[in-house]
This record gives C-alpha cells, structure tokens and sequence, in this order.
C-alpha cells in the first residue's frame, strides 16, 4: 500500500489510531542515521555521524536551536543540566556544555584513549556536597568493560581530556 506515510500505516486499526499505538506528531528525514538521541532541558539532542545538533519543539515542529562537529560518529548520548557526553563508535569520550547565551556547545574534556563506546551516562557524585566537583562518567565499551571516570571544572587534569 502507498500512501504518504504517517502513523495510520503499519497495521493501524481502520477508523482511526488504536488507544495503545504511539501517535506520530513530526517527522524529519536526515542527511544520514541518526546514531545516537538524547533529552536536554527540554530539547532533543540528536547525532547524525559527525554532527551534533538540538533541536527544540515549537508549533509541533522540531527547530534547529545549536549544533557541534564532534569529530566522529557518536554512537551513545547522555545528558545531565547542559552537560552532554557523546561516545565514539571507535574510540573515546567527548564531555560538551550547551551554551544557550551562543547557542553552541562547548568543548569540557575528552577521552581519546577509551574504547568503542557502546553505553554512556552520567551522574553526580551525591557524597559531594559541590556539584562542580562531582561528576561522575559512566562507559560500557566493545571490550565489555564497564568504566568510571570523574570530570570536575577545577581540576586541570579534567580540562586537558
């Protein structure tokens, strides 16, 4: 069956959507797979190979707000605050922050010496009562290993990747 696609194809019950079924509200086709999504304060994140964009929903649409180059295909996505941690498909982590004043991400740190990330995420370190000092990064890679790192804006070693 043609059609212009949409959310009544695929087995939709005729007379309309089914309670239980998802209800499609937008659709976009881009450049190339999107490899990796991500919610950020009230925004989407979204990695199409070396592009990182975030886009916002108006009006039922999804608009373009920011984008970053990362380098390399991100394969996972994680978000904490305007923090955003993209994995590598081949190696490495990248921890960027939203600036929403330059409607820009902004390099933080990054681990270029980390296997293919297969899973990230990220979370604060509840046992540090300074936010800024506490946080913690979280990698499942190709090697099957389960990693931790730290990242904190005072510490040197943290900016320098």
């Amino acid at each position: 069956a043609g059609g212009a696609g949409g959310a009544a194809e695929g087995g939709a019950p005729a007379g309309g959507e089914s309670r239980r079924r998802l209800k499609l509200l937008f659709e976009q086709e881009e450049r190339g797979p999107v490899t990796a999504l991500a919610a950020m304060q009230g925004m989407l994140l979204c990695a199409v190979g070396q592009k990182i964009s975030i886009w916002k929903a108006e009006r039922g649409e999804l608009r373009p707000a920011g984008f970053h180059y990362a380098g390399y295909t991100a394969s996972c996505a994680a978000t904490l605050g305007n923090y955003a941690l993209l994995g590598d498909a081949c190696r490495g982590l990248q921890l960027v922050a939203w600036s929403k004043e330059k409607k820009c991400f902004e390099a933080r740190s990054q681990r270029r010496d980390a296997a293919s990330a297969f899973a990230c995420e990220m979370t604060l370190d509840e046992a540090d009562p300074n936010p800024a000092n506490g946080l913690r990064v979280f990698l499942a890679d190709a090697g099957r290993n389960l990693r931790i790192y730290s990242y904190s804006r005072q510490d040197a070693e943290s900016r320098s990747g």
